[in-house]
């Protein structure tokens, strides 16, 4: 459920400001996240993949504080 609500927000961001869709588009993060999706399903990897989220969204937040340009 945190990988897909990840997604969704990404995406919703991605489409209110191009620099965040210029990030998600290099880093390919939706495909990485469509990856983990199939690959981690298991319930002693959902620790791992809720870290994965929280570092995702904070590294989404930095890129947008200090203007999302490099």
């Amino acid at each position: 459920d945190k990988l897909a609500y990840l997604k969704v927000k990404l995406i919703y961001q991605s489409g209110r400001n191009a620099a965040v869709k210029r990030f998600v588009k290099v880093s390919k993060l939706i495909q990485a996240l469509d990856r983990l999706e199939r690959y981690y399903q298991k319930p002693d990897e959902k620790a791992m993949i809720i870290l994965f989220c929280r570092y995702m969204e904070a590294l989404v937040a930095y890129f947008k504080y200090y203007g999302g340009k490099d």
